[in-house]
């Protein structure tokens, strides 16, 4: 495993030079200022997060208004209270894009957000105390108690609310499996510490914060790195195509048909 100041010249090299690299890098919130967010906003940036993961933040960002309206602005109580009846209606409400379930997410990871906050004074205090060189614990904690927490949904909405982190993107992920820390993608706890503990040794190296580091790692890697596709991928997206295209055949056979008739 390379050090951290390898990898950091590789990062300047592909960014034009070490400032340029700098102004990318996104520092975390001092755990001060963690503690003195609102409850509504931290449950706001975890429904966003949910919300957004198949639509680009600009798009979510223009309808977030009816979203703050129809979920009581994220009160954490309020949302918490919510009945099924109302989130099956709002399952449907076009304002919201139909999203099945994720309303009911709403409502589960308030109930969560309302035990942090019984526990620890707000759910607040409870992200601003947990320690950075444990982020796959917290995010273990999201995804067992919380509801469509998983993988980057958490990441990112930590990283979106300041807590030092990592967002295990294919970016992060190709310079890690270059490093021998990992084979592929996570997918066991035991993976995610394998991760985790590369993580903190070279913070522990430079002295900057996890996700600082963890920025600098993807950062390091070509830009237009996509991960690595094993013949299994690269088979079944085929095989996706085939029956989409053999769908759109049979679509158009109907309507002739129709037409004909």
């Amino acid at each position: 495993m390379r050090s951290f100041d390898e990898i950091y010249d590789m990062a300047q090299h592909r960014q034009d030079g070490a400032e340029a690299l700098e102004a990318r890098l996104v520092a975390p919130r001092e755990p001060s200022e963690l503690a003195q967010i609102g409850d509504d906003r931290w449950l706001a940036q975890i429904s966003k997060s949910i919300y957004s993961a198949r639509f680009s933040h600009a798009l979510i960002d223009r309808v977030w208004g009816d979203f703050e309206e129809a979920f009581h602005a994220f009160d954490i109580e309020a949302c918490a209270l919510m009945d099924d009846a109302q989130l099956d209606r709002m399952a449907e409400d076009k304002r919201l894009w139909r999203r099945g379930t994720q309303p009911h997410a709403v409502r589960d990871n308030a109930v969560m957000m309302l035990n942090l906050a019984e526990e620890y004074g707000t759910a607040a205090e409870f992200f601003a105390d947990w320690p950075s060189d444990d982020f796959v614990g917290l995010l273990h904690l999201l995804k067992k108690n919380g509801r469509r927490l998983l993988g980057l949904h958490a990441q990112r909405a930590m990283r979106e609310m300041g807590v030092d982190g990592f967002i295990l993107d294919h970016h992060l992920r190709a310079r890690l499996i270059t490093e021998r820390v990992i084979d592929a993608n996570p997918k066991t706890r035991a993976e995610m510490q394998d991760v985790q503990d590369a993580l903190n040794i070279w913070s522990a190296q430079s002295g900057r914060s996890i996700s600082e580091v963890s920025q600098v790692c993807a950062l390091s890697i070509n830009s237009h790195f996509r991960g690595r596709q094993t013949p299994w991928k690269r088979f079944h997206k085929g095989r996706q195509s085939t029956i989409w295209m053999e769908k759109k055949a049979q679509a158009q056979r109907r309507r002739h048909a129709a037409a004909s008739a």
